[in-house]
């Protein structure tokens, strides 16, 4: 199952569809091999959802007219799907805690051997053929090639920096708070997720990686039951400081674009385009008010829903105001948890949604496919550790 999962991680997601054909492919060898887990309150919750699900779909095309309907909306229903039932059949698998670390780690290192051959460009035909499997030919000709943004095992560099960031909050929330056995390499692995992000250059998971990085220093110098994590926390801001400053002296150049965060800030072209497409996209549901309910759908924004920047907007406009709200108060929930700061394995399994919530704003963070995947997999394992 290990095994099985991990090929699922680092299959390609260029295509989207042809990443939910691997992970088809999981889900029949999960139920096949484990059946499935449904509680009676499972049942009840999952019908009342889809059938919220249909009589919005029904109000939607009732409203805006038939004529928008689109078979891509379809598909964003089968993504639903497909993480229910990865919920449900998942439910009976017991991955310890270590396994799900040794899965992420792996992936981590192999994300960052490619990245590095792709920013300093070296490696040759091989690497070339590995970028081409999973980067999207566009990227790799502008985001790569002209401004050495480094694309690893993703699509894009901004994918590629927010899998990554994903991935280095569990590592380091795991081995701050010790919920596994600790090893001495757990740190490495942390500060190599820290240079790939570097190495992406997405302006968004730099910003998210300052907000985690405070948020943990809040966590723990804040907290009192957290002593013990202290001289850690000390260590690891010194190793990081470091790093930092070794990697902005030597690779000032490479990283120029990362830069311009710095020196342009608000005034980028990149974010004066997102919020100038924010306001059409608003002009354009401003003309029909009545499908913010149940969301407008795809083909309603045309080419705009493929490249929504900013996530909220896009589930509040294609998914509507319904289906946000349950998301919204789902992320308030996660908050609250974390204030309420039971335990360690709390803080575990609530910081990688609230790190999203800003990261949605620019940019998609909760329908990246894998970590989608990888959220439903750590919340069903949260559920069973807490015995829900």
């Amino acid at each position: 199952m290990k095994l099985l999962l991990l090929v699922v991680i680092l299959s390609p997601a260029k295509d989207i569809l042809e990443f939910y054909a691997v992970l088809f492919l999981l889900v029949v060898f999960t139920i096949g091999l484990y059946g499935v887990s449904v509680t009676r309150f499972d049942v009840y919750c999952l019908l009342v959802f889809f059938l919220v699900l249909f009589l919005l779909f029904i109000f939607r095309y009732f409203i805006i007219g038939i004529e928008n309907f689109d078979y891509r909306d379809i598909l964003e229903y089968g993504r639903v799907f497909f993480l229910v039932i990865i919920y449900i059949s998942v439910k009976k698998i017991r991955l310890n805690l270590s396994d799900l670390i040794l899965i992420l780690k792996v992936y981590l290192l192999t994300d960052f051997v490619l990245s590095s051959f792709q920013f300093f460009d070296v490696g040759g035909r091989l690497i070339d053929l590995a970028t081409d499997l999973y980067s999207t030919r566009s990227h790799v000709e502008n985001a790569l090639y002209i401004s050495r943004r480094s694309l690893g095992l993703s699509p894009d560099p901004g994918t590629h920096g927010l899998m990554v960031l994903f991935i280095t909050i569990i590592l380091s929330v795991n081995y701050f708070f010790q919920l596994n056995s600790h090893r001495s390499n757990d740190l490495i692995y942390i500060l190599i997720g820290y240079v790939t992000i570097l190495m992406s250059q997405s302006q968004t998971a730099f910003v998210g990686l300052l907000f985690f990085v405070f948020t943990l220093i809040f966590t723990l110098f804040y907290y009192r039951n957290y002593l013990i994590s202290r001289r850690r926390a000390v260590l690891f801001l010194c190793l990081l400081v470091l790093l930092a400053a070794c990697v902005i002296i030597m690779f000032s150049n490479e990283l120029r674009y990362l830069f311009t965060l710095f020196s342009q800030g608000l005034e980028r072209s990149s974010y004066q385009a997102r919020g100038e497409k924010t306001i059409y996209i608003w002009h354009l549901m401003s003309e029909s008010p009545l499908g913010l309910i149940s969301g407008y759908g795809k083909e309603f924004f045309g080419n705009y829903s493929r490249a929504m920047d900013n996530e909220h907007l896009y589930i509040l406009a294609v998914w509507g105001l319904v289906i946000y709200s349950i998301f919204a108060i789902s992320l308030l929930f996660s908050i609250l948890r974390y204030f309420k700061r039971e335990n360690s394995i709390s803080l575990f399994f609530t910081l990688p949604f609230i790190i999203g919530i800003p990261l949605a704003w620019p940019s998609s963070y909760y329908l990246v496919p894998k970590i989608s995947l990888l959220l439903v997999i750590f919340y069903t394992h949260y559920r069973q550790e807490r015995n829900l």
